[in-house]
């Protein structure tokens, strides 16, 4: 049973970043790969506002690797029907393509 309204979960992700596939979502029509590790998460039905939360964690390789982060940039797609976002090193700012993503998004759809 979904739960519907202000606060509740309105979308979800499991994302394939590398094969830029979807393994299972609530509420996402697609992903669309901009370029290394930059994504837009495109919503089937809308948020009613663009207040929501995106909660999100990529994968790493092994414990050896560097710590990888899903950040928003200013001026990214950040709308009631889309969310871009880039999986980057902690170290610097190149993006990685990640196998697995992690994502909820929360806000309203009323």
């Amino acid at each position: 049973m979904a739960y519907l309204g202000k606060n509740a979960v309105h979308a979800w992700l499991n994302y394939h970043g590398i094969n830029n596939t979807i393994r299972d979502d609530h509420n996402v029509s697609s992903v669309t790969d901009n370029g290394t590790g930059i994504f837009t998460v495109n919503f089937t039905d809308a948020f009613a506002d663009a207040n929501y939360c995106a909660v999100a964690i990529p994968s790493r390789s092994d414990t050896s690797e560097f710590l990888r982060h899903v950040s928003y940039t200013n001026g990214d797609t950040y709308s009631t029907g889309s969310f871009k976002f880039r999986c980057i090193k902690d170290s610097d700012v190149n993006g990685f393509d990640r196998p697995y993503n992690f994502i909820a998004f929360i806000g309203s759809d009323v």
